[in-house]
């Protein structure tokens, strides 16, 4: 096992030596990618979600929204806030409002959990302008798309019901720091993180590059493989296959449910606890593959 080990270390060495452009390439793209998407748009709401739990606005949310989100999902009021804000905002966003809510005790540990399965909302603007209006031509399939993500998620919601995560309501964080302090220490972490979601985003377009670069495998599993590895990258992938609308929007949708490892490991990185991401990679496959048979169903009438 352990020179198996010592020859894959080799292996991956030799192909980042003799690919030097290649690599070169994947971090340009992995650059753009994130300062021209990923940054402008985290960036603000980790300045955001700490903002709004130091003015207690998990309060507020709680007492509009949390009675009727506690009984329909079985957590706790508290979580209302993030199922909220991670509809407004995109993934991995939501990991930063279960940090946050977490580490100010405000939820439980099995609570993050079963948050991460059913809050991983995609950008609305990216499945309906990007997707929708420029890989098809049509807001029709960005909102059949958005439409199915959001069932996506609360069928998993539904199912994740049986684990009963129902804790004390937790209301004003004690021994609050000053404002100023918050906004210095918020900026502070908001770098920490965004380097780290940098560097994984990076190390996953480097891979699905060299994937593209040496495995012979035809365009359609080159397409679904790179799709599950970068979400974005492999959607615009299978939007260029010439392949039927109606198979390219159900694997789309299966996609953008299933949310990418590269997601998965960045919300990892960003959330302070260890979960069970066996678990969670087993719920998103098996109902990201039954959300897009129905997808199908619907895009070929």
């Amino acid at each position: 096992m352990k020179y198996i080990k010592y020859a894959l270390l080799s292996f991956i060495f030799i192909c980042f030596i003799f690919n030097i452009k290649l690599i070169t390439s994947s971090v340009l793209e992995a650059s753009s990618m994130f300062f021209n998407n990923i940054f402008i748009s985290l960036f603000p709401f980790i300045i955001l979600s700490n903002i709004l739990i130091y003015f207690d606005y998990h309060i507020f949310l709680s007492d509009i929204f949390g009675n009727f989100i506690s009984k329909v999902f079985k957590v706790s009021k508290n979580a209302s806030q993030i199922i909220i804000l991670s509809i407004l905002t995109s993934c991995p966003s939501n990991a930063i409002f279960i940090n946050n809510m977490y580490e100010k005790d405000l939820i439980s540990k099995e609570e993050c959990e079963k948050l991460i399965c059913f809050t991983c909302f995609p950008s609305l603007s990216y499945i309906i302008f990007v997707v929708g209006f420029t890989y098809f031509n049509s807001y029709k399939v960005g909102i059949l798309l958005l439409f199915a993500n959001f069932i996506y998620n609360l069928i998993i919601g539904l199912y994740l019901r049986k684990d009963d995560t129902f804790t004390e309501n937790y209301n004003l964080i004690e021994n609050k720091d000053n404002f100023f302090s918050l906004i210095k220490n918020t900026i502070i972490n908001a770098f920490h993180t965004l380097f780290i979601i940098f560097t994984i985003l990076t190390m996953f377009i480097i891979l699905t590059n060299l994937i593209k670069e040496y495995l012979p495998i035809n365009l359609f599993l080159l397409g679904i493989i790179n799709g599950l590895l970068e979400f974005s990258s492999g959607i615009s992938f299978i939007a260029n296959l010439l392949i039927p609308s109606n198979i390219k929007i159900s694997i789309i949708s299966f996609i953008l449910n299933f949310n990418s490892l590269s997601i998965l490991f960045q919300i990892s990185s960003i959330i302070n606890i260890k979960f069970n991401i066996k678990k969670i990679l087993i719920i998103k496959l098996i109902f990201s593959f039954l959300i897009s048979i129905l997808v199908f169903f619907i895009a070929s009438c």
